[in-house]
């Protein structure tokens, strides 16, 4: 039976973008392809599903999401350009990001270990800027990570999706107590025992998707939630070298994962820094330096020359100016 054509495609919301077609659904909102009218820039339009009007919480978790993006300015955060109200419904207009999932890359004879730790050190970075702004994401897992191509810099991983976002400012409120935020798969211990969450959260996270790009799989897998949620918070995992012996993970990488990973947020890594730091270190994170950090460099010097004869430039205007 076919599906009843979407109402929205075809329509323009605020006389600013027009919709174009569907390109994604989640628990709260629908993604939609959308373009900037008269200029016809294309842009991710989300819109909060119609029959979660009347739930604060879903409201709350959409506003909480348009607050995050506005706070976020960074190459792997996902850049909010617009919010409003389309017929009583909170939209959000973000940047137009291409390419698959980290989920899609999972398991592929492209995902190596020196471009796993790449594109988790990217991430990283992201991270990084979004706790500087008192963001903690609390729902990293590989479906909300994109990997896309930036002209000038290659590839490059883009966290989305910052529903279940903490923002520490009083003036915003947070999600309901009782609902536990993030995805069973990918929660930290603390978000399994329902416990205050913080930086270090995302960072365990993290540490699960590095596990699976680095191994295939997940660390714990379960039928129940309720069995998954209880290995997060009890069971040690089977470290990575045993669990994929023919990957050839070195143990200076396993040991940065099995750091991640600890039950005891205490124990883990301080900050992304010093995730980061820690990866630079291993030999896949060594790899990846000399493959690609060459070429990145090279790659500035043009726009660094450009910067720099921009800045002689005005400085010339205004000596003319001075003496006129």
């Amino acid at each position: 039976m076919d599906r009843a054509p979407d109402p929205l495609v075809g329509t323009t919301v605020d006389q600013r973008w027009h919709i174009l077609r569907q390109i994604g659904t989640g628990a709260v909102g629908v993604v939609y392809l959308a373009e900037r009218a008269k200029l016809g820039r294309q842009v991710a339009l989300k819109l909060l599903h119609p029959e979660y009007l009347s739930n604060n919480e879903y409201v709350s978790r959409f506003a909480r999401e348009a607050r995050a993006l506005s706070r976020l300015q960074h190459i792997n955060c996902v850049s909010i350009l617009d919010v409003g109200t389309h017929e009583q419904r909170p939209y959000i207009v973000m940047e137009l990001v291409n390419g698959p999932s980290l989920t899609e890359e999972v398991g592929t004879p492209e995902m190596t270990l020196p471009r796993a730790v790449r594109l988790v050190r990217q991430v990283l970075e992201g991270l990084g800027h979004a706790h500087g702004h008192g963001i903690v994401h609390r729902d990293l897992k590989p479906d909300n990570i994109i990997v896309t191509e930036v002209a000038g810099v290659g590839e490059v991983a883009k966290i989305l999706d910052f529903g279940f976002a903490h923002i520490n400012d009083s003036r915003l409120s947070q999600s309901n107590a009782r609902l536990v935020p993030g995805t069973p798969s990918y929660m930290s211990p603390e978000q399994a025992k329902g416990e205050k969450t913080d930086a270090r959260t995302d960072l365990y996270s993290l540490g699960v998707v590095l596990y699976e790009l680095c191994v295939g799989f997940r660390p714990f897998v379960a039928g129940e939630v309720a069995e998954l949620l209880q290995k997060h918070r009890d069971e040690a995992p089977v470290p990575p070298r045993q669990a994929a012996a023919g990957r050839r993970i070195s143990e200076p990488l396993e040991r940065v994962i099995l750091r991640a990973l600890e039950k005891d947020r205490d124990v883990r890594f301080a900050d992304a820094a010093a995730f980061a730091a820690a990866l630079d270190e291993t030999p896949e994170g060594r790899e990846t330096a000399r493959a690609g950090g060459a070429a990145h460099k090279r790659s500035l010097v043009p726009y660094a020359i450009a910067v720099v004869a921009l800045v002689v430039a005005c400085i010339g205007v205004i000596a003319a100016l001075h003496r006129h």
